[in-house]
Order: C-alpha cells, then structure tokens, then sequence
C-alpha cells in the first residue's frame, strides 16, 4: 500500500507542475496601432515617411519593425526597425520610400511588434506617386568587328566613357535596368547593371572559332512579358527575366534560325531563315512549351517584329533594294503590305511599345506610327544605322556612323551630338523605372 500511494503522488505533482506552465504560456500577441503617417495624403517618390506606432503587451515589447507593402502583401523596400523593451510605448520610425522603380498606385504600410513569442500587426494605406521618369543610361556599343571594341555610356554627368570591353558585341537589349548584350561571332550574351557592374554570362557562344556567322541573333527586350529573347544558331529560342532567369526555350523548325521575335498573346512570333535554302519564315511558338504551331513564308527579309493588334504582326524588312511595313494576321493566312520606302535600306528599328516604330535607315531617322500608317521624317542629313527611344525626354537617340545624336521627336531637332571613337552598332537607354 505505500507503494501505491507513493506512485500516485508522483504523477500528480508532474500534473501540478504541467499547469503552472501551462498558466505562464503567452498566447497573447502585442497590440500594436498606427496612429501617424507624415506627411500625409498622397506621397511622391523619393520621399521619407515617419510613422508613429503605438504598442503595448501584457509582456515586454522587444521591437517594432515597419515596411512597405504592395496590394498583394510583398515587402517592396527595406524594412526598418526600433527597439522597444517595454510593456507599452509609442515609437515613431521613418521609412525611406526612394526605389524609383515603384509605380503610382496603392500601398501598405505594415508594423509588427513582437515580445518574442508573439507577433502584432497592423497596417495603413498610403498612395504613392511615381518618381519622375528619368534616363540613367545610355549606351552605344561598337560596330561588330573582329577584334571588338568598348561600349562606351552616357553617364548622368553627361560624359561619355567607357562601360565596358574591349569585347565581341553585336546587340544590346534592355529591361528594367538590366543590360544584356550578345556576341557577333565570339561574344556571349551576358548580362549586367546599368552601370556595367555585376556581369554574368547567361548563355555560352558554342559557334566555330573564325566563322563569320553569328551564334545569336535578334536580341530584343519585350516590355509586354518582362523579357528579352534571343535566337541561337543551333535553332532554339531563349527568353531571360531582368533576374538573368531562363524563362523560355522555342524550338524552330528543323533547320531555320530565328533573327527576330514579337510577344501576341498566347503565342511568341519569330522570323526564321532556313540555313540550307535562305527562306524566311514566320513561324508561330506556343507560348508555353515553346512549340511550333504553324510555319508561313516570308517575301522578304525580316529586320524587326511588333504587335500592331493582339491578332496582327507587323515585320519590318527589306525585300530587294526596298524597305517594307508588313502585316501578317495571325489567325489566318495572308498579309499585306502597309508601306513600302522605295530604294531604302533599312539599318534598324527601335518600337516605344505605344504604336510608334523609329526606324533608322540608309536616309535618315523616320518615326512610323501603327495608328495612322504614316512616317515622319525627322533627319534626312546621312545614314542613320542605330536608334533608341528616350521616353523620358520624348527624343530618340540616332547614331549616323561615329555621331551620336539626341533628337526631339516631335520636331526633328537635334538636341544634342556627340562624335565618339568608333562606327556604332547599336544604342540602348535606360530608364530609372
């Protein structure tokens, strides 16, 4: 019987024991309040905003952290934070909101508190203007030569100097404010900021050492999607985020190589050129998966492609000694010509993704407009062979062989001109947002 009453009394002081912990648990989350936002109303990028919070706990509040939110409940700044170590106070932290790259809309402001164990929230609306658009950037690259040459930028000190190289380039696309460029014949396409820092190599030039044949070709930046694409020599199509990310891989039909690609939809349009019998094609990608969906000719060569409608294609090309504008329906066969610039080359084409085309050729600078089908001349003085659009500024950047001009592309004129070291093969602007 002692036993017995010895074993009985053990468990009960464990239960006893159990309940006492139990009690001292904290299940209660801090309250935490905002109760100031400064300055108030509608709040324009860069700005920095002090917002007092106030706290308060049956235990102690160690800290409050604060950060920006967007719509979906993603952090789209970085967090700031302050010490509390008290059961109850009022704390008042400043958020710096300066990433230019946020758009006008609606935000969150989102506090936390935590005692340790417990984590308190609240949050407030806040509608922020975007910061003015401005250029961060802009760069010229070297006509594709064997031996290579410096990309050269345009600073925000308005001086040229060198971005970087000597390397092997033949096109630059930009999205975000990432810069992504692809050898002529040697180069790979690599990736870097704006400002020429954290390069990296996204795909490998496997062409044959010495052939003058481009291992990539039609880089292009699709603002629609987020992403540029590129073609390679061995038939595929890839397309990168402005992370670097592989986010698509298209397959041409056997033998034919993609120079030029367009977004519509559901579906990537590319120009292709048959290797062994130089046929060009328009060919329509599943835009998931990458697979072809129908395969068209072309009677001409495809320089550039766009969306003139969510179902039509426009291609700017040459076919012989003349310049064209052609539309391809999607959905079904046919197409026709839009415009034909008799006796013209066509060097290059740059789209604003608002319906306007620059279009640098063997006469000048022209502006195409999709809406009315028309073009405006806006220099006529020499060949223009790159071209780039300043949305910022409303002007357009033009390289006439080693001149770099600024043109206003409204009027035509010209706003500013530089004469750089070396023939320009291509231009490309960044843009803070």
């Amino acid at each position: 019987m002692q036993w017995m009453n010895t074993a009985i009394l053990v468990p009960v002081g464990l239960l006893l024991g159990m309940q006492a912990c139990k009690k001292d648990t904290d299940e209660n989350p801090p309250t935490v309040r905002i109760v100031q936002v400064s300055p108030s109303g509608t709040i324009q990028i860069p700005a920095s905003v002090a917002v007092t919070i106030e706290v308060a706990d049956d235990q102690v509040v160690k800290a409050v952290t604060l950060a920006l939110e967007d719509e979906n409940g993603v952090t789209v700044g970085p967090l700031v934070s302050g010490s509390v170590n008290a059961s109850g106070s009022s704390v008042t932290l400043t958020l710096a909101i300066t990433d230019e790259r946020l758009g006008t809309g609606n935000y969150v402001l989102a506090a936390r508190a935590t005692d340790g164990t417990n984590d308190g929230r609240d949050f407030e609306p806040i509608d922020l203007v975007a910061a003015p658009l401005r250029v961060l950037a802009v760069l010229a690259s070297p006509a594709p030569d064997p031996g290579g040459g410096a990309i050269m930028w345009l600073d925000t000190n308005e001086d040229w100097t060198t971005w970087s190289g000597p390397e092997d380039v033949r096109e630059m696309a930009v999205i975000g404010r990432t810069v992504i460029s692809s050898g002529a014949t040697e180069g790979d396409l690599v990736m870097r900021h704006y400002d020429g820092s954290d390069r990296r190599v996204l795909v490998v030039n496997e062409g044959l050492a010495g052939s003058n044949v481009p291992y990539f070709s039609g880089l292009r930046s699709d603002p629609t999607v987020g992403r540029i694409h590129v073609g390679l020599a061995n038939g595929l199509i890839r397309g990168f985020n402005g992370s670097g990310t592989g986010v698509f891989t298209g397959t041409s039909p056997e033998g034919l190589r993609s120079a030029c690609t367009v977004v519509l939809e559901d579906r990537l349009m590319s120009g292709g050129q048959h290797i062994g019998t130089d046929q060009w094609s328009l060919v329509a990608h599943a835009g998931v998966g990458g697979g072809v969906i129908e395969q068209r000719p072309m009677d001409h060569v495809p320089l550039a492609l766009a969306e003139r409608s969510a179902f039509e294609v426009l291609s700017f090309g040459q076919r012989g000694p003349d310049a064209v504008i052609h539309v391809f329906p999607v959905l079904q066969l046919g197409g026709s010509d839009l415009l034909v610039l008799t006796e013209t080359q066509l060097h290059d084409v740059e789209s604003d993704g608002a319906g306007h085309h620059a279009l640098g050729l063997s006469t000048g600078l022209t502006l195409y407009s999709t809406a009315s089908n028309t073009v405006d001349v806006l220099y006529s003085v020499g060949a223009v062979n790159a071209v780039a659009f300043d949305e910022a500024n409303g002007s357009i950047y033009a390289a006439s062989g080693s001149l770099v001009m600024r043109i206003d592309r409204a009027s035509g004129a010209i706003l500013d001109s530089w004469t750089l070291p070396m023939i320009v093969g291509d231009l490309a602007v960044v843009l803070n947002r």
